[in-house]
């Protein structure tokens, strides 16, 4: 049963891939029935669970936003990459535009024992930053790769209309401190938080929220290539979008920030 019903899905896969507008109401619908039946099953454990369960799904809706803005890096950034930066390099050599997707696994390698080294430091002063804080800080780390993009398009912009090659890899290097400030302190938090009988449901729907994510990501990109009235990242189009990026999710991290001691309080120790 499980082969045949494995083999039923190999077409329906592959029509939802092939730039289908219901994929990401299918994504959206599949989630909706994930966040019922967790609820449900929070309100039968009691006041406590019920809590943990409705501060987790209000982060597992701030994921959604963040991988839709990290996942433009194999997206509207590697169209940057490829046409609107300067790849040139001493003695001529041009940077290959797949190399950029090396830059944040080597952030990950070096960055990430210093970060637990900063948590582990701040925890034993009682001012280790709560789980929605860290969500909040991965906003506000994306943030500022977009940041830095955007001034780069409306500052620095040469006389063949390419943005400097630092510019986009200091984009790729915050959004790389966000992703370790959010990735694998949102797995820990599933285990902890999801009811008893629903780890394996609470897993997949925390996935699921990064797959539309990744979906939003590919729509978000399209917007952008298409701004302007042709298709193609042009100057003009990457600086509008990339200045909307930040705004929104600088926006949502200062929120979430604000909000982060009432979550905290429903995750009711959850640390």
């Amino acid at each position: 049963m499980v082969v045949g019903a494995a083999l039923l899905l190999i077409p329906i896969v592959y029509v939802l891939l092939q730039n289908n507008p219901w994929l990401a109401f299918l994504l959206g619908g599949l989630l909706v029935l994930c966040f019922i039946g967790l609820i449900r099953a929070g309100i039968k454990d009691g006041p406590t669970q019920r809590d943990r369960v409705i501060g987790m799904l209000v982060l597992f809706l701030v994921n959604v936003l963040f991988f839709m803005f990290f996942e433009q890096g194999g997206a509207s950034l590697n169209f940057l990459a490829e046409h609107l930066t300067d790849r040139r390099m001493a003695g001529g050599w041009e940077f290959p535009t797949g190399w950029f997707q090396s830059v944040g696994p080597l952030a990950v390698i070096v960055l990430a024992p210093l970060i637990t080294l900063a948590w582990s430091r701040l925890a034993r002063k009682s001012l280790e930053p709560s789980i929605p804080q860290k969500f909040a800080l991965a906003l506000i780390f994306s943030a500022l790769g977009f940041f830095v993009l955007a001034y780069a398009l409306g500052h620095l912009v040469n006389d063949k209309g390419l943005v400097p090659i630092w510019a986009l890899a200091a984009c790729y290097l915050f959004k790389t401190i966000g992703e370790l400030h959010l990735a694998p302190i949102g797995l820990s938090m599933v285990t902890q938080l999801a009811p008893a009988n629903m780890t394996g449901v609470t897993m997949g729907a925390w996935f699921l929220s990064i797959s539309i994510g990744n979906s939003l990501a590919g729509w978000f990109s399209a917007q952008i290539s298409a701004a302007g009235g042709k298709p193609g990242l042009t100057v003009a189009s990457a600086l509008n979008g990339f200045t909307l990026s930040f705004w929104l999710l600088l926006g949502a991290g200062v929120c979430v920030l604000l909000i982060s001691p009432l979550i905290s309080r429903l995750m009711h120790g959850v640390k």
